[in-house]
């Protein structure tokens, strides 16, 4: 990664090794409209050209796909287009992506739908980031991409969780804690919620199953799926309401079960993009959520409908007063907390978080979620007739998330760092570790262990050491360099892997998930279901009891009524929409200066044996992630000066001719 003292010596020169590994990349699994761009710009300059070009159109499709979020994927697109000179412009949009190569010769459209997917999205990030430092060649990095696509190089258990039907699991679990911790609920509510949140995923499973739905009559099954999980929601919480008992808390029970398919994050998301720029896709992404949030709710209102039909609303909308949606059943009790790890628990695992990193994830989310409860619930009595209190706990709690992610992610990357690059002598092999360092790698060593003990890990840095020794032992034998020696395509997949896994740590990985407990979407929800269900009809009741008696002083000092406005769900979701974006930008800036002035502050003192030129390539690895991680937008423009000689400039960049197809000597690129 760090000129000079690169990860690829680290693991025995993987850049050179890499470069002629002899592995190609099969362009026939391309796609027809994408192996005739191949085709095209392989004639035109050169096979590696091309396939970098094809690179960069499968890491912005598929990092779409998994991470979605545009202003990222677009910087690091940006940065292998600026690596290699590629001749391309794209648009990253909400669902629709275009991609332009050589000047608008060709465009490739793609209608890509989104999941978020840790495990794969950091893979994926550090494979673009392995070839943008050259630790990696462009075949090897292709057919990286294909076998993360097969589920190869990730965790086995993370996959198994994301899949039916062992995703069913996670449904009830997440449903029933988010129905307690979020929407004021109690234990009664949460056996609802889960019992919803199952049936939910069974709906989903079954609409966008292939052998139920593969008939050409029923392909828009996938369309209907947020109908028909409202729907199936509403209708099992009015049975329980109206055959069990009329104590439950409706809307807490909706809530958590219906939080896995809230787009929650994408509100955030919206804000952002609209906050550095991207307004078009923004406003997309916002209005989008909000329209699908809206079907979700619809649909259970629909199922409540026809179930309790004219008492629908007495059944969702409790007298207040009442004992029912009670915040005090969670507030200040010891197993708040634990209930929360819990649910973060089923977080990641929706996620597929990486599992030997669950403890990074669990500490990220529950720094964000007491920053932002603490200090809200601190403050409550302070802004009763204001909003102030969420937007300062919304901000506070992403700017601590965005701090811890920063700080776990920087000391994963140091750890790396020393125990496998600066303590090892790659000239003569020999280990100059530092006690600090023999204890980081041991420690790394027995996680590691433990985690493939478990079934939790790839067993990466075993199968990393033998192909290593064997490595050593051929050179020893044959007398050649390493470089020179050719391994089978286990062995070389093994060495790739490693050089991928060795990039840097991607922050946004582990502050995706703590995000997602943080946003808005079921007060969007909330905000959708006072539209159904107004809960004017009671305070107009109150009104008119309180005139009767001709005392409207309490009512005019009563905290719920005169606060009406300010607690509204859809002020609250504008609120802690702005605020969670505010703080994630201001979080990533300050962290980024605070290492900053770090690591300038610390240089004269660090490493005095070192030259100024080493200090300052570990100082470029320290700060290389917060290069590639902000999220505001980059301005690609690049206009001509209306006063610049545009003659000589055309004779200065391509040599006073057009480009020959064959002639790679007058390219730049070359």
């Amino acid at each position: 990664m760090v000129t000079g003292v690169t990860i690829g010596k680290g693991y025995d020169s993987t850049q050179e090794r890499h470069r002629d590994s002899g592995r190609k990349f099969d362009v026939k699994n391309l796609p027809a409209d994408l192996r005739r761009v191949y085709k095209h710009l392989e004639e035109m300059y050169d096979e590696e050209y091309a396939l970098t070009v094809v690179f960069a159109i499968r890491t912005a499709i598929e990092l779409h796909r998994a991470w979605h979020v545009s202003l990222l994927i677009n910087k690091l697109v940006q940065q292998l287009k600026d690596k290699f000179d590629l001749c391309m412009t794209w648009d990253l949009g909400v669902t629709d992506l275009v991609f332009r190569v050589e000047d608008g010769m060709y465009e490739l459209h793609r209608r890509v739908p989104y999941d978020y997917d840790s495990e794969f999205q950091l893979l994926y990030s550090k494979t673009a980031v392995a070839l943008v430092e050259g630790d990696i060649g462009v075949h090897d990095a292709l057919i990286f991409q294909s076998e993360l696509k097969e589920g190869k190089h990730t965790c086995p258990n993370g996959l198994l969780l994301r899949s039916n039907p062992v995703r069913l699991i996670l449904y009830p679990f997440q449903a029933a804690t988010c129905c307690v911790i979020f929407f004021k609920g109690d234990w009664r509510d949460a056996v609802l919620s889960a019992l919803c949140g199952i049936t939910a995923g069974l709906v989903e499973w079954a609409m966008s199953s292939k052998l139920l739905f593969s008939s050409a009559n029923m392909k828009d099954s996938k369309s209907l799926i947020d109908v028909m999980v409202g729907l199936s929601t509403g209708v099992i919480g009015g049975l329980f309401y109206a055959y069990w008992s009329d104590q439950f808390c409706l809307s807490a029970a909706f809530c958590g079960a219906l939080y896995w398919f809230f787009y929650g994050t994408a509100f955030v998301i919206g804000v952002l993009e609209i906050i550095s720029g991207e307004l078009q896709t923004g406003v997309t992404r916002f209005l989008g959520v909000a329209i699908k949030t809206f079907m979700l709710s619809l649909g259970s209102a629909l199922g409540l409908t026809l179930v309790l039909g004219n008492d629908v609303y007495d059944a969702w909308t409790n007298p207040p007063g009442s004992e029912i949606c009670d915040s005090s059943f969670i507030e200040n009790k010891w197993w708040r907390f634990p209930l929360y790890v819990l649910c973060s628990v089923s977080v990641l695992g929706q996620y597929r978080f990486v599992t030997t990193l669950y403890c990074a994830g669990l500490i990220v989310q529950c720094a964000a979620y007491m920053a932002q409860y603490e200090y809200t619930h601190s403050a409550n009595d302070r802004h009763i007739y204001d909003g102030m209190d969420t937007v300062s706990g919304d901000f506070l709690g992403s700017m601590v998330a965005v701090a811890t992610a920063s700080f776990i992610a920087w000391t994963v990357d140091s750890i790396r760092y020393r125990t496998r690059i600066v303590h090892t002598d790659v000239n003569n092999g020999d280990k100059k570790s530092s006690l600090c360092g023999k204890f980081a790698q041991n420690g790394c060593r027995v996680i590691a262990r433990v985690g493939v003990r478990l079934g939790f890990g790839r067993d990466l840095s075993r199968r990393c050491s033998e192909v290593r020794a064997k490595l050593e032992e051929r050179s020893k034998v044959q007398r050649k360099a390493k470089a020179e020696i050719k391994l089978d395509d286990d062995e070389e997949a093994t060495l790739i892997e490693a050089a991928v896994e060795a990039q840097e740590f991607d922050v946004w990985s582990l502050l995706m998930p703590a995000v997602y407990q943080l946003v808005p979407g079921s007060k969007l929800a909330m905000y959708w279901y006072n539209t159904i269900f107004p809960p004017q009809r009671f305070m107009d009741k109150i009104v008119v009891m309180y005139n009767e008696t001709d005392d409207l002083s309490n009512l005019l000092e009563d905290d719920e009524g005169t606060n009406v406005t300010v607690n509204s769900a859809g002020n609250a979701l504008w609120l802690t929409s702005g605020a969670l974006a505010m703080g994630l930008l201001l979080g990533l800036f300050f962290v980024r200066c605070f290492f900053f002035v770090i690591l300038t502050v610390t240089s004269p003192f660090r490493n005095k044996s070192k030259s100024v030129d080493e200090i300052n390539e570990e100082n470029a690895f320290s700060l290389r992630r917060f290069e590639r991680q902000g999220i505001t937008r980059e301005s690609n423009d690049d206009d001509p000066d209306g006063n610049t000689d545009w003659s000589a400039d055309f004779e200065t960049k391509w040599g006073g001719g057009i480009r020959n197809r064959k002639d790679r000597t007058s390219d730049p690129r070359m």
